[in-house]
């Protein structure tokens, strides 16, 4: 509800249901406003049900949180996201913790791009930056899966890619649009870090690891570059993505 100190910070108070006396209360920031959603399971294993909070966060979207039901501390933040619906949907993936499911809205970037997606409160999240080459009829794809978290693996999925084609991996702290010459952006703002990557014969890469973080934020953009002789500029680009690592 509304802090009523004149911010609209937003405060979230558990009460006791015995006898209605407060056990915690916590208040936003003056950036947006806190309202709670329905108790939605236990995220961190101590047995006491846990919230999930949604933070208005223009104007990037909603940013969802997820609190301790027995402190109201601050447990998992979610980057912010256009989102249109959100709620607990059990132990989808059998690791005993509740996940969440997300379905996000049509937002001024990707005017036509809409999900619906499950998610474990254990993992990082992995969010479209931009889209590589959008004039292109069949640009190349990037996918990244697994479960971010801090040094752990993720498997990174090139597909319809020139056959045989030299590729860098790019992976930069911050994203940035630079423009390539055939209408492809390069969304990865410098410094980043490149790893050289070697495209089959079908057009496809796959490889299993943990991505080099470069900021101490836990967050990176990442990127695939290939050398492309029939584009124009000879290079074409997949979509970024940004991962936030927990």
């Amino acid at each position: 509800g509304d802090d009523a100190g004149g911010q609209d910070a937003g405060r979230v108070r558990a009460r006791r249901g015995v006898d209605g006396a407060p056990i915690w209360t916590f208040t936003g920031t003056p950036l947006g406003f806190l309202t709670p959603a329905p108790l939605f399971g236990d995220a961190d294993g101590d047995g006491v049900t846990d919230l999930l909070v949604r933070r208005q966060a223009d104007p990037l979207g909603v940013e969802l949180r997820i609190h301790s039901g027995a402190t109201g501390g601050l447990l998992v933040p979610f980057p912010p996201e256009p989102l249109n619906g959100f709620g607990g949907v059990g132990d989808v993936n059998g690791d005993t913790v509740a996940d969440i499911g997300f379905g996000t809205l049509p937002s001024a970037t990707f005017p036509v791009l809409t999900d619906v997606e499950i998610r474990s409160p254990l993992c990082g999240v992995v969010s479209l930056v931009a889209i590589g080459c959008p004039a292109l009829p069949s640009p190349p794809t990037l996918a990244i899966a697994g479960c971010p978290v801090a040094g752990g693996d993720v498997t990174v999925s090139v597909t319809n890619a020139r056959p045989n084609a030299p590729a860098i991996l790019v992976v930069g702290g911050t994203s940035a649009l630079t423009p390539l010459p055939n209408g492809c952006v390069l969304a990865v703002a410098p410094p980043a870090v490149t790893v050289p990557i070697a495209i089959d014969g079908t057009g496809t890469f796959q490889a299993t690891a943990a991505l080099p973080i470069p900021t101490a934020a836990g967050a990176a953009i990442v990127q695939v570059l290939i050398a492309d002789a029939t584009a124009v500029g000879g290079i074409t680009a997949t979509e970024a993505w940004a991962v936030h690592v927990l």
